[in-house]
């Protein structure tokens, strides 16, 4: 009968950030019941960039996104969101100016690149739909991956509301 707070130091930037992952869902059951609180600190990148958000305004439309590397990083992971029933595909463009074209969406089925001149291996995959929310995430891993200005090609192959989020 004694109240109780539960401390979820969480500490990432992967979902979809709308209530809708297990664990979301979880906390918002649990605090329903009189006396218990729930804490889950958020906020210590400050003002790192780790979201950037945008629209693709048509179907056949592209909208980059772009991330600087820096020294020491030696791995990258970040996902996008799209609103169902979007459907946009990936290509990026390395620090060398290697391309990796449109890859096509190939729901679940990681699809990987080695850059010849980087030696970075990417490795995209596509969720379409994504089991929880229904909604298209596709999420992109870098390995070995060098300094510099990297390009996202998003390519809007269905666009009916076209808005994206993106998180590192």
């Amino acid at each position: 009968g004694s109240p109780i707070s539960i401390l979820m130091p969480l500490s990432t930037n992967f979902g979809p950030h709308d209530g809708s992952l297990i664990i979301e869902r979880y906390i918002d059951n649990i605090v329903d019941f009189p006396g218990v609180f729930v804490t889950v600190p958020v906020g210590n990148e400050g003002i790192s960039d780790t979201h950037t958000e945008g629209v693709i305004q048509e179907q056949g439309g592209t909208q980059d996104i772009e991330i600087e590397i820096g020294e020491g990083d030696n791995n990258m992971i970040f996902e996008i969101w799209f609103q169902r029933p979007d459907r946009v595909a990936i290509g990026l463009t390395s620090p060398s100016g290697e391309v990796v074209e449109r890859l096509p969406i190939r729901t679940g089925i990681p699809q990987e690149a080695t850059l010849l001149y980087e030696r970075t291996t990417v490795s995209v995959l596509y969720e379409v739909p994504d089991p929880t929310t229904g909604d298209e995430h596709i999420s992109v891993t870098l390995r070995n991956v060098v300094p510099g200005n990297w390009k996202f090609t998003l390519y809007g192959e269905v666009i009916l509301n076209g808005r994206y989020n993106a998180w590192l």
